[in-house]
């Protein structure tokens, strides 16, 4: 992926991620109100599961190693991403922190964890297709929470994948601190990643190496995501 088209990615999710937090200046995001519907939540869904199916159709050929799908990239649907990126990326099991008082967790690819059942559906990609195919007539499909979980999943990928982390600096979703830039770069890309960043947005906070968040947000400690300084704020401790 070319630098400027990584950029486009990461200008894309800003926008979208700026427009959700407009539509919460009126509804605050809060468990009653997660089935709250809306068209600008629509658009925010849809434009949001183009991204990401645009990301993963490009990384496909890369990603698909010994063939685990044998379709066309042209071809590859919602199914064909989970067997190429599922294991690869740690998607299923990846926990997202929302940066909202109270705090809570995110795991948007939690379905395709599920080894009993194979092609497990992500339900907010499914409102997804029924919205590209007649966006009126399930209109009040899309709710607040799809949204929310639609924008979780395409920060996650964004974090995930080491192709798009030259553009994550850039974007200033990583803390520069005091490191050399392209020394910072070349940390977040390597195949080891074995210092923890984070990559954080006004909405999402997301680890960027091998380091994933606790299973309880009490025991969260951003000395361990090399002390960042947002996400001390936000939980008042280092």
């Amino acid at each position: 992926m070319r630098e400027e088209q990584c950029s486009l990615v990461l200008e894309w999710y800003n926008d979208l991620e700026e427009r959700f937090l407009d539509f919460l200046k009126y509804i605050p995001l809060r468990k009653e109100n997660f089935d709250v519907i809306s068209p600008k939540l629509v658009s925010i869904t849809v434009e949001a599961c183009l991204v990401l199916d645009s990301l993963f159709r490009h990384f496909s050929s890369k990603y698909n190693v010994g063939k685990v799908s044998n379709k066309k990239e042209s071809k590859l649907k919602i199914t064909d991403y989970q067997m190429i990126y599922s294991k690869k990326l740690n998607l299923p099991t990846f926990k997202t922190l929302v940066m909202m008082t109270p705090a809570f967790y995110l795991t948007p690819f939690a379905p395709w964890g599920n080894t009993t059942i194979p092609n497990r559906k992500l339900s907010w990609w499914g409102i997804y297709n029924k919205l590209k195919h007649d966006r009126i007539a399930n209109e009040q499909c899309c709710t607040l929470n799809v949204a929310l979980e639609t924008l979780c999943g395409l920060h996650q990928s964004i974090c995930r994948l080491p192709e798009l982390c030259r553009g994550i600096v850039r974007h200033r979703w990583i803390e520069v601190e005091d490191y050399n830039i392209e020394a910072l770069i070349e940390i977040v890309e390597g195949d080891s990643r074995d210092e923890t960043f984070l990559g954080v947005t006004k909405l999402f906070a997301s680890p960027i190496g091998s380091k994933p968040f606790p299973d309880k947000i009490e025991q969260l400690q951003p000395m361990y995501y090399r002390g960042n300084r947002r996400l001390s704020s936000f939980l008042g401790r280092m």
